[in-house]
């Protein structure tokens, strides 16, 4: 008996065999659709899936209904009564996580924990059995296998999502695609960001500037972002307790409310603040969490199953706590990108908390990336150490951000799928990416995506999965790497015949990718930088991208070039400009327009105009402006001491954050040079654009260059830059930054020349 009992205890382990059913064939459907009859919109969404993908695949339309039809599978969509059986035979299951059931080949079973779990579910099963696919949104972005007949060996699965919260911030559009949630929708289930402007609105202030944040001994009236929270007042505790209970109240499916820190640092420095502080501790975590522990211990009698998240970051809580011990109620979100160690400070905090969330940036330029090993290693290691939520900013389509979803749809499919499963292998996800979305130019393109991984993994941080969106990228791939890749594209190319579907996403993928790697092409050119090796440099660029705009490149590739060009005759290129036109652009750098700055050396005493950026302040120097970080340490000031040449200069004394700033009209398409004299430390040039209606576009059309180390004597720093589209002034900044008290840097002799 005993041995009877192990027998059938070993096979309850064993999966169950596989059932046959088909749904339709010859082109004549077989299936009905059933739903409960009061089935939630996400039970309803589910069903149109499968019908249009049904109509689509095969040009059959199954029926909806609540009552089963004989001789036809019945596909049980949710809340059925068979589909309310399985899940109490599965017994608890997470509200996104799904069960597929087959009790017999006339019956299939698709439930969720919740009605988006059956959703969820859903498209599990076109993944799986029907390759259905979706990647991104539109034309060439979804795979339907077009089929007369689909029949499929299905089975018993349940699943559940290995992080409860994933938060990720792709396109509303396709969140669910990628089984994400949208910040909200009813799909959010967290809250974990910045939430003291929300919960205490400036106007407070004005009856109430004790709540606020004391600096230098002044509670400042509350600016943009720049205001924080008075959190040893009792007072400022009780409205965030009430703000969590009214918020749960009101959202009682979501599990946690921020009561994070607003960006930018600015702690209170009132006495009863920095009283909570330990000494020789850096940062303000034992203060501040402080606070997160009496707002959580508010609210648990009450909400006993919700939390109170902070975020963990900057330099003003990366660090756990090092006294106090933090409540089960409490989650913690770890801004990854701001821990100075990812493995120990998670591990860390992970010693101190129940829960945590991890919080990701991983948008930027237009570049393609890829980093599913390193991902999914790192994904392991969170789960480890007790986190249950992914959550930041993945943004594949951000179109100020220059994101686009033919670079970018991979990558966020394969997080989706190693977000939801950590243990999937992320080899075998990409071969079945490749083989469902470039069918027969699958081997190629795994061979690009390699390209993406072997460059990703060379990064000393492998990690550290950000990508700022000012950053031109130029760091992530050699030439050689963006050669290859260039490469198997045009393999996948020929081998994706007549395809048209297959056809259309590597055309997709090149018209994206190809003026991208165009600027690579420009990579190194400063190590030769002759009239004859870089007109070759521009042929090979114009075959990826006729229009060889040669915006975004490299400064200091650029910079050298025009160098090296002053210094040569026009009549060394005149045999060049006819077969490579573009070569004018640094041809030109040896004539250009003369000095535009009206006020070079900061001479001419006057006043700085309006400007739409309200913190801008008078210099004393005409035509120029200043400005310095809210509440940051620091002075700006005219200065003998800074003069190069003439009488003044520019002096930053111990600035955080601080800049002059000059601003001149331009056209979209011409090229400039902008250079000042530095010495000191911490400075650096950086250009910035605004359209024709004085607002400013996105950061990510930054031009940006620091200035090397040169305390003894003044050394020229420079930016050539072409103005991107839409720009008609550009606004050049010379600044300091992250000085420390007492260090200096001067500036004079500004230029800007636009070459002819």
């Amino acid at each position: 008996m005993k041995h009877g009992l192990l027998l059938l205890a070993f096979l309850l382990l064993l999966p169950l065999a596989a059932r046959p059913v088909t749904f339709f064939e010859a082109g004549r459907n077989r299936t009905v659709l059933l739903l409960p009859a009061q089935a939630a919109p996400e039970e309803r969404a589910a069903a149109e899936l499968l019908a249009s993908v049904f109509r689509e695949m095969g040009g059959v339309t199954p029926p909806s209904g609540s009552v089963p039809e004989k001789g036809k599978v019945v596909l049980h969509i949710g809340r059925t009564p068979a589909g309310l059986k399985c899940l109490a035979q599965a017994g608890k299951i997470d509200r996104d996580g799904f069960l597929i059931r087959v009790p017999d080949g006339e019956n299939v079973v698709i439930i969720g924990g919740g009605p988006l779990g059956t959703l969820f579910g859903v498209m599990e099963f076109l993944e799986r059995y029907a390759d259905v696919m979706w990647v991104w949104p539109g034309k060439y972005g979804t795979v339907i296998p077009k089929r007369k007949s689909f029949a499929a060996e299905i089975q018993d699965r349940k699943e559940e999502p290995a992080f409860r919260i994933r938060q990720l911030g792709v396109d509303p559009g396709m969140a669910r695609f990628f089984r994400q949630a949208v910040r909200g929708t009813p799909d959010e289930r967290a809250q974990y960001s910045h939430n003291i402007n929300k919960t205490m609105p400036p106007k407070l202030w004005e009856t109430h500037p004790e709540y606020f944040n004391m600096l230098n001994g002044v509670r400042n009236k509350p600016v943009k972002m720049k205001r924080q929270a008075c959190t040893s007042n009792p007072e400022v505790v009780k409205i965030f307790i009430n703000g969590a209970k009214q918020y749960f109240r009101r959202f009682p499916e979501r599990e946690s409310f921020s009561v994070a820190q607003s960006d930018g640092g600015h702690f209170c420095e009132c006495p009863a603040c920095r009283a909570l502080d330990v000494p020789g501790v850096p940062g303000v975590t034992d203060r501040y969490f402080t606070f997160v522990d009496q707002v959580a211990a508010g609210i648990k009698d009450e909400f006993p199953d919700k939390f109170i998240a902070s975020l963990a970051y900057g330099d003003g809580t990366q660090l756990p706590p090092a006294k106090i011990s933090l409540l089960p109620n409490v989650i913690p979100c770890l801004v990854i990108p701001a821990m100075p160690d990812k493995v120990r400070t998670v591990e860390a905090w992970a010693a101190k908390a129940k829960q945590l969330y991890a919080y990701f940036h991983m948008h930027g330029r237009e570049n393609p990336k890829l980093h599913a090993r390193a991902l999914a290693e790192y994904l392991r290691f969170l789960r480890k150490n007790k986190v249950v939520g992914i959550c930041g900013e993945l943004h594949p389509a951000l179109p100020k951000l220059n994101g686009s979803y033919e670079i970018d749809g991979p990558r966020s499919w394969l997080v989706g799928k190693l977000v939801w499963d950590t243990d999937r292998d992320p080899a075998a996800l990409l071969r079945e990416f490749c083989r469902k979305f470039y069918g027969p130019a699958a081997k190629p393109m795994e061979r690009y995506y390699e390209v993406l991984e072997r460059a990703w993994d060379r990064r000393k941080e492998r990690f550290d999965f950000r990508c700022d969106y000012d950053n031109d990228g130029f760091f992530l791939y050699a030439p050689a790497d963006m050669k290859e890749m260039v490469s198997c594209v045009r393999e996948a190319e020929k081998l994706a015949g007549n395809d048209p579907e297959v056809r259309g996403r590597i055309e997709a993928l090149k018209s994206r990718l190809f003026p991208r790697a165009a600027y690579y092409c420009f990579i190194g050119m400063k190590e030769d930088p002759t009239p004859e090796k870089v007109a070759a440099r521009i042929e090979e660029a114009r075959k990826l991208n006729p229009a060889c705009p040669l915006l975004y490149l490299p400064a200091d590739e650029a910079e050298a070039v025009d160098s090296a060009f002053r210094k040569l005759p026009r009549a060394r290129f005149a045999p060049l400009l006819k077969k490579t036109p573009e070569l004018v652009r640094f041809a030109n750098a040896g004539s250009g327009s003369g000095n535009l700055c009206s006020n070079p050396g900061f001479e001419k005493k006057g006043k700085a105009k309006k400007n739409s950026a309200p913190d801008w302040k008078q210099l004393g120097a005409a035509n120029w402006n200043s400005w310095i970080g809210v509440y940051t340490p620091g002075k700006i000031e005219l200065s003998a001491k800074a003069a190069r040449t003439g009488n003044a200069g520019v002096l930053f004394t111990g600035c955080q954050a601080a800049t002059v700033n000059y601003v001149f009209p331009v056209k979209p398409g011409e090229r400039y040079r902008v250079a000042a004299w530095f010495r000191g430390t911490g400075g650096g040039i950086s250009v910035q654009f605004k359209d024709v209606q004085n607002k400013w576009l996105h950061k990510s059309s930054f031009v940006k260059g620091s200035v090397p180390l040169s305390p003894g004597a003044f050394r020229e720093r420079a930016l050539t830059f072409t103005v991107p589209p839409k720009a008609a002034r550009c606004v050049a900044l010379f600044g300091a930054r992250d000085q420390k008290k007492g260090e200096t840097l001067a500036v004079d002799d500004v230029s800007v020349i636009r070459f002819e």
